[in-house]
């Protein structure tokens, strides 16, 4: 494994390519970052989060990054929401119970984060709406995150339609 600081660069590339709705960059360099890093957990999610269209091979890596990521209470529940999303209710929920036994007194739950993970994926699959009820619900509990409110700004200017109205 290279760096793990350009492996990281490259995730962070990648998720933001995805929230400027830069697809076909999002994937190349979330490609890149596994390249890069073929047992780094964020590697492994970002590149779960590409292949929405192959969901047998996302919960492959998702289920991966899992095993690698063991310990980390917010990297776990990122992966349980898509594990969820994908219909794996109960791997979902044995994940996201063993991230609750990671949580201590200092543990921040990240609203923004997980939000716009699951987000992101949402609108991939084409539930436009089911994203944006993601965003807002998670923007009440992380009001002002640059990154969601971005992320809303998009999607909500992609289709004017009553399914997209607050």
């Amino acid at each position: 494994m290279r760096s793990p600081d350009a492996v990281e660069q490259a995730i962070a590339k990648a998720t933001d390519a995805a929230s400027k709705g830069r697809d076909r960059e999002s994937r190349k360099l979330a490609r890149y970052a596994l390249s890069l890093g073929p047992d780094h957990p964020g590697a492994l999610f970002r590149w779960a989060l590409e292949l929405s269209g192959e969901p047998e091979l996302a919960k492959y890596y998702l289920r991966r990054a899992a095993a690698l990521g063991w310990g980390d209470a917010t990297f776990e529940l990122q992966i349980a929401c898509v594990l969820f999303d994908l219909g794996e209710t109960d791997d979902a929920l044995r994940l996201s119970q063993r991230a609750g036994r990671h949580v201590d007194d200092e543990f921040v739950y990240l609203p923004g984060l997980v939000g716009h993970t699951l987000a992101t994926y949402l609108a991939r699959q084409g539930r436009g709406s089911d994203a944006l009820r993601v965003i807002r619900a998670s923007l009440a509990l992380a009001p002002g995150d640059a990154g969601l409110l971005r992320l809303e700004e998009r999607l909500a200017g992609e289709d004017a339609t009553p399914a997209f109205a607050p």
